[in-house]
């Protein structure tokens, strides 16, 4: 018989590795891959070359100073996007992740969804690292206007 005393540091042990698993940045994606209509590409060739330049920029010097950058969403077609607003994770149809054509080698988005490649569940490391973000953004020539979002 398991003692009441095993069976919570079982509980918490396993709550600890669910919860690392699930919010890890490229599980996250490949969920929402899976339960998420459309299309969204998270491949820097879909980015317009000046924003390319910049996002390049800014990820290199993250790197530099130790955080595991991981580039998320590049561009989304229509169907992903139009979820994304349905469900209250966009305010707009005509996200920047939408520019250029459908077709790759046509596509120009000038957004990307830049998350440190670690779980979620370390929120005071995400938190340092999306501060850090913004400011090297705005060094880099992001206009002002830039912001983080969260999904709700």
């Amino acid at each position: 018989m398991v003692r009441p005393m095993k069976l919570t540091i079982l509980f918490v042990v396993g709550t600890f590795f669910f919860l690392n698993v699930i919010t890890f940045p490229p599980v996250m994606g490949l969920l929402g891959e899976l339960t998420s209509p459309g299309f969204e590409s998270t491949e820097l060739d879909d980015l317009d070359p000046s924003f390319r330049k910049r996002l390049t920029n800014t990820v290199t010097l993250l790197k530099a100073e130790g955080y595991p950058v991981w580039v998320g969403s590049t561009w989304r077609s229509k169907e992903r996007q139009v979820f994304y607003k349905t469900k209250g994770w966009s305010q707009t149809l005509n996200s920047m992740h939408r520019g250029g054509g459908e077709e790759p080698g046509k596509r120009r988005a000038k957004a990307a969804d830049i998350r440190l490649n670690i779980p979620l569940i370390y929120l005071p490391i995400h938190a340092a690292f999306y501060h850090r973000l913004q400011k090297t953004a705005l060094e880099e020539g992001s206009p002002p206007t830039t912001r983080i979002a969260c999904r709700k």
